[in-house]
């Protein structure tokens, strides 16, 4: 394995980086997202489903909003802004029977609740609210969210 440095974000700052299976996102100390590789479910977040980005592009949509932390896995990413919502892009707590998501999307059963913490990996995504309150989504195979779910 050779490890490469990302010339092109030299000029930044980074304070977080995040992989999925083929996408990472790169968090600088503005609070911007840089995003790159496979997007075929729009978990770049950058306006378009084409299948692959070569190039580390802008996350525009949350450019206006502080990004604090990243969390990504398999086909979708989560972003915290400094306000407290939580912005999801991919396919992952917008059900993905919908279709790919092009843009970054309010996660609306969230709506109201303050969140201090994400996490996400495989299919499933989680937080932590300022009441220190699990909130989980996602495929329940093999108790994955801490939900039992039969079938």
């Amino acid at each position: 394995m050779v490890i490469e440095l990302i010339d092109e974000l030299q000029n930044y700052t980074i304070v977080q980086v995040a992989a999925g299976d083929q996408h990472s996102l790169a968090l600088t100390s503005w609070g911007l997202i840089y995003a790159r590789g496979d997007n075929g479910y729009g978990e770049l977040g950058v306006n378009s489903c084409d299948s692959h980005t070569a190039t580390r592009k802008l996350v525009k949509s949350l450019a206006r909003k502080v990004t604090v932390q990243l969390a990504c896995d398999a086909n979708h990413t989560l972003a915290l802004t400094a306000d407290g919502d939580k912005n999801t892009f991919g396919q992952l707590a917008l059900r993905h029977r919908q279709g790919p998501q092009k843009d970054p999307a309010l996660v609306t059963s969230l709506a109201g609740t303050l969140l201090v913490l994400l996490a996400a990996a495989g299919h499933h995504s989680a937080a932590v609210t300022q009441a220190r309150l699990p909130a989980v989504v996602g495929v329940k195979q093999a108790g994955s969210t801490g939900l039992y779910s039969q079938g």
